[in-house]
């Protein structure tokens, strides 16, 4: 795959290099041999400061115009403006260095009109810095730590709450004793490409051997995820998520009930069966549905992977967790389904639980509901 470099005007080098001869790279619409009518892929942009972008083909949208879309923010599907389409169907976008499709000038100024317009977006784009480790001191005592991840202009700030005891043994932005394996820890970066400001939570300094789900939905708990809200908040004026998976869902549905300036719950893979030798089997049978949801109040987004084999995760129990949402002012139950083959057992970070090889569709399908839901 190609590489463009984005320069500091790249709308004028673009137009600069127009019109292009055979020895130039060659953009232009060509109606594609087996009659498809596929976007080809055009590469990966480099933009100033290291943010890449990889620009690629998408579907036919019904009614007209095909689009490109982006592995880096801000690039929400552009489509193709039918002006630009030519009447045997929809526009073809290639790089070609060859001298097959230097016949219509036409044609590529008006691609070029379009791709000039991507890039000027492109190049005032929101980009995403440097990864954090941030300690903060907590209402109760603790310490607090977390790595941050801060975007330019973002949409919202996400509260990311890790599976199993929910321990990373933070040591900077990049190293951690464990966890790293898991879905929300190691998909951080999605998150921030969606233009969120990202916060992956560690235990505080006080449970630092592991959060037992007693401590998660305790009121110790719930005072830290309130002053990890505030912080946030300081840092930028934008609704504040909670996004939990597996035993984080016990942390995230504990903020959204508990704490205030929270703007929005995203559950996924959530517990909703107690293992019988669980401290809480007896008070809290159901896992999260026993849990005092129905003081929620918030926008909450409810995931699960329709092949979870996990014994305390069906996605049969999703709607369970739905009707006891009885106050949330807008409740979602999304299953999605794909996967790699697991590698690991059915409640590990390898296995359908954790969104193994489909992470960048969970990823865009809790971005787009907290985006949505954000205005």
């Amino acid at each position: 795959m190609g590489t463009l470099v984005l320069p500091e005007n790249p709308i004028q080098t673009f137009l600069d290099a127009m019109p292009m001869t055979k020895e130039k790279m060659i953009a232009g619409l060509t109606r594609s041999e087996s009659g498809a009518h596929s976007i080809a892929r055009l590469g990966e942009i480099r933009g100033p400061e290291g943010v890449r972008w990889s620009l690629s083909g998408g579907p036919a949208a019904e009614g007209g115009g095909r689009y490109f879309s982006a592995a880096k923010n801000p690039l929400k599907p552009w489509f193709v403006d039918t002006r630009f389409r030519e009447p045997w169907g929809a526009p073809e976008a290639y790089i070609n260095n060859g001298d097959k499709h230097t016949g219509n000038m036409a044609r590529s100024f008006r691609l070029g009109f379009v791709l000039a317009t991507l890039l000027a977006d492109i190049s005032g784009a929101a980009q995403v810095g440097t990864p954090t480790l941030v300690s903060i001191q907590t209402p109760r005592g603790a310490t607090q730590a977390f790595i941050l991840i801060k975007v330019d202009n973002p949409v919202a700030s996400v509260i990311l709450f890790t599976g199993g005891y929910g321990a990373l043994g933070l040591k900077s932005a990049s190293s951690m004793k464990w966890g790293s394996e898991g879905f929300l820890v190691r998909s951080r970066d999605k998150f921030a490409d969606h233009d969120f400001m990202v916060a992956v939570v560690d235990a505080p300094s006080d449970q630092q051997q592991g959060m037992a789900p007693m401590f998660r939905m305790s009121g110790a708990h719930a005072g830290d995820i309130g002053a990890l809200a505030a912080y946030l908040k300081k840092q930028e004026s934008v609704p504040v998520w909670l996004v939990g998976t597996s035993m984080g869902t016990f942390s995230a549905a504990r903020g959204a009930i508990a704490t205030k300036g929270i703007d929005g719950l995203v559950l996924t893979s959530t517990i909703t069966r107690a293992m019988p030798e669980w401290t809480l089997a007896k008070s809290h049978p159901e896992g999260v549905a026993s849990m005092a949801l129905e003081e929620i109040t918030v926008p909450t987004l409810i995931v699960s992977h329709r092949k979870d084999a996990c014994k305390i995760t069906p996605a049969a129990d999703a709607p369970k967790l739905s009707k006891r949402l009885i106050k949330a002012n807008k409740v979602e139950v999304v299953w999605l389904d794909g996967d790699d083959p697991p590698q690991s057992d059915p409640c590990g970070a390898k296995a359908p639980h954790d969104y193994f090889g489909m992470e960048a569709n969970a990823v865009n399908t809790i971005a787009k509901f907290i985006t949505d839901n954000s205005k």
